[in-house]
Formats: C-alpha cells, sequence, structure tokens
C-alpha cells in the first residue's frame, strides 16, 4: 500500500468545490490519472482507466459523466459505471469494477491510499502506449 498526499492548494481548492454528482480528472505527480468525483456529498476516487479496453477513461479535466450526469463514462465504448462503487452497468464490462482508490481529507490536505498494483499496472500501461 501506497499513500500519496494531495497538499497542493489549487487542487484542494478544485476537489473542495465539487458539487453533487461532479467530478475532476487529477495526473499525479507519478503520471497516475485519477477521477475524484462527488456523490451524495461523498468524495469518491478510481483510477481514470477503464476496465474492458485498460485506457482512460477520459483525456478531458472533468469526470466524464452520463447525460443524466449519474453515471461516469467511457469515452471510448460508452461503457457506464455507478458513482459511489464503480461497478460497470452497462457496457461489455458488466462484471467489472473501477478500480477504487480510497480518499480521505485530513483537514489540511487529502491522503490518497493506493494499492501497489496500481503502480505497477501504471508502469505497464505507461510502456504500452
Amino acid at each position: 500500500m501506497q499513500t500519496r498526499l494531495i497538499k497542493d492548494l489549487e487542487t484542494i481548492k478544485k476537489i473542495n468545490a465539487l458539487v453533487d454528482n461532479e467530478g475532476i480528472v487529477l495526473t499525479l505527480n507519478d503520471a497516475l490519472d485519477i477521477i475524484v468525483i462527488k456523490n451524495t456529498n461523498t468524495l469518491y476516487a478510481y483510477r481514470n482507466l477503464c476496465p474492458h479496453l485498460n485506457k482512460p477513461l477520459t483525456n478531458e479535466e472533468k469526470a466524464p459523466l452520463d447525460e443524466s450526469q449519474t453515471l461516469l463514462e467511457c469515452a471510448h465504448h460508452g461503457a457506464q459505471f455507478l458513482l459511489h462503487n464503480g461497478q460497470c452497468v452497462s457496457g461489455p464490462c458488466l462484471t467489472s469494477h473501477l478500480e477504487p482508490i480510497a480518499l480521505a481529507w485530513t483537514g489540511q490536505h487529502y491522503t490518497l491510499h493506493l494499492s501497489d498494483a496500481v503502480f505497477v499496472n501504471n508502469r505497464h500501461q505507461n510502456t504500452n502506449t
């Protein structure tokens, strides 16, 4: 398990400014993209990677939400994922989930707890693109 801190004030402001059913894509200093989304006043974080194609859900700065703004949607093939748990509910990856990342506010910064597999997979993905 690895821990990353988000201390940058601009990034903290962006996260704190999120309203329900809104999200942003953040790139950590090790080039790992994560999606932070707010749903029912709770923040959720996922790796910005579709489990079906192993490509980013989006290359944009905003989280890729569907028209109803209640599901994350892959820009490549339209797979849709629940905001609160990352489960695929539509598309070719119905038995899959987005890779969750634990996110916590400490009062001064956000802490991300990432499995070691996230970094192994990220290095593998970066060498294959």
